[in-house]
């Protein structure tokens, strides 16, 4: 033959590249539109009036854009931050196969979901579960204060 079959789904070592890649295929578009639509909210005037003081489009962006989208750049992070360990349950379960379900795809989630709808361990996956939980909890107050205390703005 030609060509050599590349199997993706079996081989552990391209597994995490694999993971990364559909990863931000898939956050890129709402992070987009995000973001999109806070530019667009932006007053045209100010670019003009920086645009005639002479300030060339890094300038425009750093001291007009960057200010302007402020509160939605602290919003996603805040969201982000909530659900760091969260670790992409969904993709992480449709893209495991036998060859990399013990070694690369086990994260808490699929453990958890292992423990629990697998070999009926629901006491253990609660346990683990609510942990999870907790720490995802404290670091969403630690998001929020860190940007309340940088920016005066903050969910609560």
């Amino acid at each position: 033959m030609w060509y050599q079959a590349i199997n993706l789904l079996s081989d552990p070592n391209k597994f995490y590249g694999m993971l990364y890649l559909t990863s931000i295929w898939k956050e890129a578009g709402w992070g987009t539109i995000i973001y999109m639509a806070a530019i667009a909210g932006v007053d045209q005037e100010m670019y003009e009036a920086a645009y005639l003081d002479g300030a060339n489009r890094l300038q425009q962006c750093v001291h007009i854009t960057l200010p302007s989208i402020a509160f939605s750049i602290t919003t996603m992070l805040i969201l982000n931050v909530g659900s760091v360990m969260g670790a992409n349950f969904d993709q992480i379960m449709n893209l495991r196969t036998a060859a990399t379900q013990t070694t690369v795809a086990q994260v808490i989630d699929t453990y958890v979901y292992d423990m629990g709808v697998g070999k009926g361990q629901y006491d253990l996956s609660t346990a683990i579960g609510l942990f999870q939980q907790i720490i995802n909890c404290i670091l969403l107050f630690v998001s929020n204060f860190a940007v309340k205390k940088m920016s005066g703005e903050g969910f609560f």
